[in-house]
């Protein structure tokens, strides 16, 4: 069992950087991070971080808010090639934060990573953004949630551009709360792809109400269970555009769309 995962992960990953590229793995157990754990990589560098699988790596933090894993600095060079996979995010006792906050980053990603999630997942480009694609080319994959009721969303987009999800899991809501959000003014977010979702009791699957959310493509699955499933109430000078719904079966919802979508197509 890892005692201090901050000090540990921290500690392997400058190793595995100074080689070049390279796996830190998390053994089986239930480790804690003491403090928010700060990943800055360049391209050619490539860093996997893996756990022992889902119900066996349990990680979990000492302190009741914050960031677990920050990846990229705002303002600085982009971050590249960091990829979390094979473990639970465990935070049945915070009160705010999230668990993976993504700017100034590209080609990265989880894989086989569930939060159990009273807080938000993942801030995309959405953390202060400075600039236009603050996060792009970022991947989640196969990566259940198990939320409490709390109304966090599940990813908060920002500034970003072809941000991928593919779900193959269930994503229940439990009643509450949003999915996918983008609710900055300034920046939108320009291409969000979704395949095989399998959904139940979110108020909102997508909800884009900043600058908007332009070229999104959500295919397969099933969403059941919501009030409105697309609601798009973009800002004055936003636009949400190009939005693509196929072949997914709808259940139990108030309403499919709400106004304010340039090109949709279902």
């Amino acid at each position: 069992t890892v005692a201090n995962l901050h000090t540990a992960l921290s500690e392997a990953i400058a190793i595995v950087q100074a080689i070049g590229r390279g796996v830190v793995y998390i053994p089986p157990g239930t480790p804690k991070l003491g403090g928010t754990v700060q990943i800055d990589q360049t391209p050619s560098k490539y860093l996997i971080i893996r756990g022992a699988g889902l119900g066996l790596t349990l990680i979990s933090k000492s302190s009741t808010s914050g960031t677990w894993f920050n990846i990229g600095t705002e303002g600085g060079a982009r971050t590249f090639n960091v990829w979390f996979e094979h473990f639970d995010c465990i935070a049945p006792s915070m009160s705010g934060g999230s668990f993976f906050n993504w700017h100034n980053v590209s080609d990265c990603g989880r894989r086989h990573v569930k939060a159990h999630q009273p807080i938000q997942c993942d801030l995309v480009g959405s953390d202060a953004p400075t600039a236009i694609n603050s996060a792009i080319y970022l991947t989640f994959d196969d990566c259940p949630i198990s939320p409490d009721s709390n109304g966090f969303p599940m990813i908060q987009l920002g500034s970003c551009s072809v941000i991928q999800l593919y779900a193959r899991r269930r994503y229940n809501g439990n009643g509450t709360g949003t999915l996918i959000d983008h609710a900055n003014s300034t920046y939108n977010c320009d291409g969000l792809y979704v395949f095989k979702l399998f959904g139940e009791e979110w108020d909102y699957y997508v909800r884009s109400r900043g600058k908007g959310i332009v070229n999104l493509q959500w295919e397969g699955g099933q969403c059941d269970r919501t009030i409105t499933a697309f609601d798009s109430n973009p800002t004055a000078s936003g636009l949400n555009e190009n939005w693509s719904i196929q072949g997914v079966d709808f259940i139990n919802f108030n309403s499919l769309w709400s106004n304010n979508i340039a090109k949709k197509r279902h």
